[in-house]
């Protein structure tokens, strides 16, 4: 006699996130650099006052080490001189298929150690790289609380204008939206998505034609949502961007976990 065997989905769910108090808050202007100096790291002068227990979002822009889309490697580690290692949030390198022919975006965060931000935080490349700028801002969030990645996203854009990515059917809680931008370009002509707020100012490279510098442009909204949009306005270059939201929770606690077995 047959017999069928039924393979039935068992769904294990962890504890749900208790409700938070706090709330994200964006401190001050944040800060923006850049450089043209060819090298495999690149020593940025943070002496910006980032106090213990704040959540610093870093964004970076560099040339591509890797020929190929997607997250390479090529930048491979942030960390400051006060022992505050960076946690990558997203990267996403939209290669061109040679080396500084295109782009690489990369969100990073830490949330200050008890010394506060460093007064020199360390880029590590894989690989030398020429142009590069980046965009520091920081939030304030509970005492002793965790900050989580729920969602992110990717685009490349081959000379053209930044398309838009969408983050979408997400829990419904607070949640720090940001979005990253590399521009291949010697100039800005950036504006922001709807409802977005630039990181901090505008910079990159110059001198010499688009192809050999580099531009960013970040932007981040703090809503209570399931979702959201962002297409800002760069102009047309070959451009990397990364798109990540963010949420914070209390230490210690699991995040939501779906495991079918």
């Amino acid at each position: 006699m047959k017999r069928l065997l039924l393979f039935i989905p068992i769904i294990l769910t962890a504890f749900n996130e208790p409700s938070r108090v706090n709330a994200f808050t964006a401190l001050g202007s944040g800060a923006f650099f850049n450089n043209k100096t060819a090298g495999t790291t690149w020593a940025i002068a943070t002496t910006l006052g980032y106090a213990s227990g704040t959540l610093v979002i870093l964004c970076i822009a560099n040339d591509n080490l890797s020929t190929t889309d997607g997250d390479n490697g090529d930048v491979i580690s942030v960390s400051d001189n006060n022992g505050n290692s960076y946690t990558k949030a997203k990267q996403f390198t939209n290669g061109q298929g040679s080396a500084a022919s295109g782009a690489c975006s990369s969100i990073w965060f830490c949330i200050m150690n008890g010394s506060g931000i460093g007064t020199t935080t360390t880029v590590t490349f894989n690989g030398s790289v020429t142009a590069k700028a980046a965009h520091f801002r920081s939030f304030s969030i509970g005492s002793g609380n965790q900050v989580v990645v729920q969602a992110s996203g990717t685009i490349a854009n081959d000379g053209a204008d930044a398309g838009s990515i969408s983050l979408s059917s997400l829990p419904s809680k607070e949640y720090l939206f940001v979005r990253s931008c590399a521009i291949e370009n010697n100039t800005a002509t950036n504006t922001t998505s709807t409802n977005y707020t630039q990181l901090t100012g505008q910079t990159g490279t110059t001198g010499g034609s688009s192809v050999t510098n580099m531009w960013i442009q970040s932007e981040y909204r703090i809503v209570t949502a399931t979702s959201s949009s962002t297409d800002p306005t760069t102009g047309s270059a070959d451009i990397a961007s990364t798109m990540v939201a963010f949420y914070e929770a209390p230490a210690g606690n699991p995040r939501r976990i779906t495991v079918i077995q």
